[in-house]
């Protein structure tokens, strides 16, 4: 079986395919709220691992899980805001380069855990660890970085949805958010990457139309579409901010400041 060339973010194993990537990013005061959704066909037991910005020596207690699955459909109410958009290549976007076992959380459907540092993945079992050959690749960025670990099931014959999931953490610059997209294939990471996501973003107030001028290129709609009760506090009313990222772009995380 041929493994799709390109993977958004990081997985500790071998996938089929990746697609679909959705991400939502709001800034909360001294904290950031991210939010993921995608299709991915594991071929065994693996993990996603998404780096974090969070300040050295975070905690794990203040890094909050949020359970979105009373609100799978977050992400279409998301892109329902913007009905004039249809996916094809979008507008280019800045890139800024850049023993005790862990406790895991029952997140909705999933098996999650806070990585405070890379020396801390022995605590995870082998499946779910990031290996030598992928920390090499990954270490000039993140050599002091903290990690969320998703685990998930193998599925080898078919595409399945992973269902959107949250989780909120103190961040390190309180000027930017942080898209998690660099890709990472067989412990390389290529210098181009072929991205097909969807950004969307609220600013610390939604209702601030001078952002456009921050924003450039991102477009924007009210959050009418989204229902706020379901999302569990992870959208504000207000001003939503949307960016495709599709086709060939320089492989690195997407960050917006501010």
């Amino acid at each position: 079986m041929r493994v799709h060339p390109w993977a958004m973010c990081i997985f500790t194993g071998e996938v089929s395919h990746v697609g679909q990537t959705r991400l939502f990013a709001r800034s909360d005061g001294e904290h950031a709220l991210l939010a993921c959704a995608m299709r991915v066909a594991p071929l065994a037991p693996l993990a996603m691992v998404l780096p974090l910005p969070v300040p050295p020596g975070t905690p794990a207690s203040s890094v909050l899980w949020l359970d979105l699955s009373i609100y799978p459909g977050i992400f279409a109410d998301l892109e329902a805001a913007f009905p004039h958009f249809r996916f094809g290549r979008g507008p280019s976007l800045e890139i800024v380069p850049t023993p005790a076992p862990l406790p895991v959380d029952q997140i909705g459907g999933f098996i999650a855990s806070f990585v405070p540092t890379h020396a801390d993945f022995v605590r995870l079992d082998p499946e779910f660890r990031i290996g030598e050959g992928l920390w090499q690749a990954l270490r000039p960025r993140y050599a002091d970085w903290s990690f969320a670990v998703i685990q998930l099931a193998a599925s080898p014959r078919r595409t399945v949805a992973v269902p959107p999931f949250c989780l909120r953490f103190p961040r390190r610059d309180r000027n930017e958010l942080f898209f998690p997209t660099v890709h990472v294939h067989n412990g390389e990471r290529p210098v181009q990457a072929d991205f097909d996501h969807v950004l969307y973003l609220q600013t610390e107030d939604p209702d601030d139309e001078d952002e456009r001028m921050v924003l450039g290129a991102w477009d924007s709609a009210a959050t009418d579409t989204v229902d706020l009760r379901r999302a569990g506090g992870l959208v504000r009313r207000g001003r939503l901010w949307r960016q495709e990222v599709a086709g060939l772009h320089p492989n690195e995380d997407v960050r917006v400041r501010f």
